[in-house]
């Protein structure tokens, strides 16, 4: 299977190994899906000042056929962060890959249903 593109957007002191980490755990999670993932955009931000309870950020997105999957975690350190946001990303897209892959077709095959029900009460009544 090809790698998928994972792109890292950094704000703040961000280490290298963190967002080496990132990078790994986001691929890792697209490359066992079996839908496919076109892009994966994360952001990782750590705030400046130290005293914020919650001063690192992680937002992703991933491009699933078009369809947008969003996620977003804070805690303490990054790597929280980072394992907190690829379980929620995880999750939408197993509820993405899990709904029916078009209202509009859905609806039309229940008109389609209707109208079969339809047909059946348009028979003439033998009195």
């Amino acid at each position: 299977m090809s790698s998928v593109n994972v792109q890292l957007t950094v704000r703040g002191d961000v280490p290298e190994s963190s967002a080496e980490y990132a990078r790994d755990k986001f691929r890792h999670l697209v490359s066992r899906r079996a839908d496919r993932v076109d892009l994966v955009h994360v952001v990782l931000a750590v705030a400046a000042n130290p005293a914020h309870e919650a001063p690192a950020s992680v937002a992703a997105e991933a491009d699933v056929g078009g369809a947008r999957v969003h996620a977003h975690a804070t805690a303490a350190v990054l790597t929280e962060a980072v394992d907190e946001a690829v379980d929620r990303l995880r999750r939408r897209l197993t509820d993405l890959s899990e709904r029916p892959r078009s209202r509009r077709h859905t609806g039309l095959a229940k008109a389609a249903a209707g109208d079969q029900d339809d047909e059946e009460s348009e028979e003439p009544d033998h009195e």
